[in-house]
């Protein structure tokens, strides 16, 4: 389980990568040649694309997961990480770096869509909320290395480990389909080889396996209507994800990570002062990050969440 968890941490670990990325080569496009180089509408732009990119991406990824597999989906938007990190690396004016933002959509949206599906799939419900932890972790980390490169090395040594980092990620030509996946299809024989490959041949697993077939056959015929839409536990799950994604935003931190060093710049007039400032937050959000890791081992999620909201109100 770890094994496959460590390349999909390695493909949001890139994906943060690339999010705080504009925060320190923005700046030293501007030094390298002068302010109009990069105006802040081509900024705004360099910070966004992929975002952007992503939209259609994830309507499509919707449709290849459900008929082709979590591990193929993977690959391919490992490929698309390749391909935007090259041109990267080599782009030489703004247009050529957005070119790269807009390039990587499609592994931005497998990795916040295909990727969460893989870690809840291939991990023990036992470890698997400190592993989706550890995920949400990971962009963060990414965003802190960018910055933290940018601040002592020139911008391209970002998509240098980052390519590092996306050719790790290939492991994943040696990993099983997801069992859950397989079962759903119907595909008896390999869910079996998949689920004892991840958890191992112990009395309990061939349990699990002949409880997950026996469910699958009553369930083959159960599919997704009206009547299911109109479930009021339909609703609640994602009412309570967009709340936690609204919340997330609305506090500020996205914005403020992208537009770190021009904020407390403005507010120390120290361009030292504000890379260094930029640093220590990102530090502090892994830490808070890596301590809420720890913490879902020993307190309930529901906990947790109102103490998170507590503070983010006192803040």
């Amino acid at each position: 389980m770890l094994f496959v968890c460590s390349g999909a941490w390695a493909f949001f670990f890139v994906l943060g990568l690339n999010l705080g990325a504009p925060t320190v080569y923005i700046p030293q496009l501007r030094r390298e040649s002068n302010n109009t180089v990069v105006s802040d509408e081509m900024a705004s732009w360099l910070c966004s694309a992929s975002g952007f990119s992503a939209i259609p991406c994830l309507f499509i990824i919707t449709f290849l997961t459900k008929y082709y597999g979590r591990k193929v989906i993977f690959i391919i938007g490992n490929i698309d990480l390749l391909i935007s990190l090259l041109i990267f690396y080599f782009s030489k004016t703004p247009i050529q770096i957005l070119i790269s933002h807009i390039t990587i959509g499609f592994g931005y949206a497998a990795c916040f869509s295909n990727n969460i599906l893989i870690v809840t799939e291939y991990i023990n419900p036992k470890y698997r909320g400190v592993f989706l932890a550890v995920k949400s972790t990971s962009v963060v980390s990414g965003v802190w290395a960018a910055n933290a490169i940018g601040t002592f090395l020139n911008w391209r040594y970002i998509p240098i480990f980052g390519l590092l980092l996306t050719c790790f990620a290939f492991t994943s030509f040696f990993w099983p389909e997801s069992p859950y996946w397989l079962v759903n299809k119907g595909r008896f024989d390999e869910f079996k080889k998949s689920y004892i490959w991840l958890n191992g041949t112990s009395n309990n697993v061939l349990k699990e396996i002949d409880n997950l077939i026996v469910y699958e056959r009553h369930n083959v015929k159960c599919k997704l209507n009206f009547n299911t839409i109109k479930m009021v536990e339909f609703y609640k799950p994602i009412l309570i994800s967009f709340l936690l994604m609204i919340q997330y935003h609305c506090s500020g931190k996205f914005i403020f990570s992208i537009y770190a060093l021009d904020i407390i710049k403005k507010i120390t007039n120290s361009e030292t002062t504000a890379y260094t400032g930029m640093l220590i937050l990102d530090g502090i959000t892994i830490l808070g990050m890596y301590t809420g890791c720890f913490l879902s081992k020993i307190l309930k999620r529901r906990i947790l969440y109102l103490w998170s909201s507590f503070f983010f109100h006192f803040n």
